[in-house]
């Protein structure tokens, strides 16, 4: 299987309150001033990509591997509000792969639904590099 052929879910993702608190203090935020159900802040899609990217690094298909993966640059929205707790289904695959010069740049995308084939809540992409072996070591 080649990393073009990556796919992951549907998968019930939830976060909880102390996985977005914890990840805001890592970017220097304040914790969630509303009461549950508070909503998610758009930081928190990240959260979601995590999530892709452990199934991209398990899946022996992909030849991921941590010490090569390079982020590149991200983009996400939240197309409706998403609370704390609340389960989003969520799916992600590799859209594009193009090498170059022996280095491997693909994107990632993911969309997340707040019930299987519901309308879109979150939606994303991820570009990244996946470095040749021997520049990883």
């Amino acid at each position: 299987m080649a990393l073009s052929d990556f796919r992951m879910g549907p998968l019930k993702t939830i976060l909880s309150r102390d996985q977005v608190d914890k990840y805001l203090q890592t970017l220097s935020c304040p914790g969630l001033a509303l009461e549950p159900p508070a909503t998610l802040p758009p930081a928190a899609a990240s959260l979601y990509l995590a999530v892709v990217m452990e199934a991209l690094l398990e899946d022996p298909g992909s030849e991921v591997t941590l010490d090569r993966l390079i982020h590149l640059e991200q983009s996400y929205a939240f197309l409706e509000p998403v609370a704390v707790g609340e389960p989003l289904y969520l799916e992600g695959w590799v859209a594009s792969v193009q090498e170059r010069r022996g280095q491997t740049f693909f994107t990632v995308v993911m969309e997340g639904r707040k019930s299987p084939g519901g309308p879109l809540a979150l939606s994303g992409t991820s570009r990244l590099l996946l470095r040749k072996e021997e520049e990883a070591e």
